[in-house]
């Protein structure tokens, strides 16, 4: 929301920012009215901030081919507040007053990425896909999105079995890391895999108050375009089961698949899995009581070995970024 609203009405200052509270309602408004002398009324309010003339839309593009926002990523942008529509009465107000209103990436934006789920099949959450634009393509713009196994919390985070997300958010750092200061050590100690690679089973979603969802198979990528700029994660293939008509779609077009940046693969290469700790805490049992040798010990190896190998692959994952950004994915 943030990089949207720089590409609406640019960078405001000090000064500026003060008018901003009332910005943002006005375009909230502007997104949940059907009144048309409203919407002129609010385009009216708007216009000193968006128009190109603006001080801010100025600053934001003063370097011509340059980027006032240099990196985005998201995980799962879904288009409405996320609540099924049994909850909100069917009130398209609601939904648009937290929807994320513009698809279209801004030209401000130098480098985008987003995880998509491909088993969440909620129609609350049908996800927000971003839309190169062809201004941005000509600046040398770079789009990524990227599917992954899983709902919307298997791939943006939330569970407790998080290795599905953890494939997800290697993959985004893997992409960011040249641009953000990450602690790749720290994040390599967070693993805690239940099964091996890509093999653990999506989460049901449709749980709860979520019980009550409408369900619908979500569009997936069908072939690569310079629009969307979609791939399909390699972990994927190591589910046992695909929706037959994806699977149909990667025998037709195999370069759906991605390309894992090396510290993907170093990731993948050491991913510590241990079936004995795996098996002990779904029981419910502590690692120190479950029978046989003492787990932990080779976990915590496997732990400290995949740390290593997240710092070790620093150098070479920002020499990726940084010569090889446009090819991988």
């Amino acid at each position: 929301m943030v990089a949207m609203f720089i590409g609406a009405i640019g960078v405001l200052d000090r000064k500026d920012m003060d008018s901003f509270a009332g910005i943002f309602i006005a375009y909230q408004n502007l997104g949940k009215t059907t009144d048309d002398k409203e919407k002129q009324k609010l385009d009216a309010q708007l216009a000193p901030w968006n128009s190109p003339d603006s001080a801010g839309i100025r600053r934001a593009y003063a370097g011509g081919r340059s980027f006032s926002v240099k990196c985005l990523g998201v995980f799962e942008t879904v288009g409405t507040l996320g609540l099924p529509e049994e909850l909100t009465l069917r009130s398209p107000k609601l939904k648009r007053l937290f929807g994320f209103p513009d698809r279209l990436l801004g030209p401000h934006i130098e480098r985008a990425y987003q995880a998509l789920a491909l088993n969440e099949n909620r129609a609350d959450f049908i996800c927000a896909k971003f839309e190169q634009k062809e201004e941005g393509r000509r600046k040398g713009q770079i789009l990524k999105q990227c599917w992954f196994t899983g709902c919307h919390s298997d791939v943006g985070g939330g569970y407790k079995r998080h290795d599905l997300a953890d494939i997800a958010l290697t993959w985004m750092v893997a992409h960011v890391s040249d641009a953000l200061a990450m602690d790749l050590k720290y994040l390599g100690g967070l693993l805690d895999p239940t099964a091996p690679w890509g093999t653990q089973k999506p989460h049901n979603p449709e749980t709860g108050v979520f019980a009550l969802s409408i369900s619908t198979q979500r569009p997936l990528p069908t072939k690569t375009d310079d629009v969307t700029h979609e791939k399909i994660h390699p972990s994927v293939l190591h589910q046992k089961e695909l929706y037959p008509a994806l699977a149909q779609d990667i025998r037709d077009h195999p370069q759906l698949i991605g390309t894992l940046l090396p510290l993907e693969e170093e990731v993948m290469k050491n991913w510590p899995y241990n079936p004995t700790v795996a098996a002990a805490e779904l029981k419910g049992e502590h690692p120190d009581t479950a029978p046989g040798p003492h787990p932990l010990h080779e976990h915590r190896s496997l732990s400290g070995k995949l740390a290593h190998s997240f710092a070790k692959a620093t150098s070479s994952v920002l020499h990726k970024v940084a010569g090889d950004d446009g090819k991988s994915t």
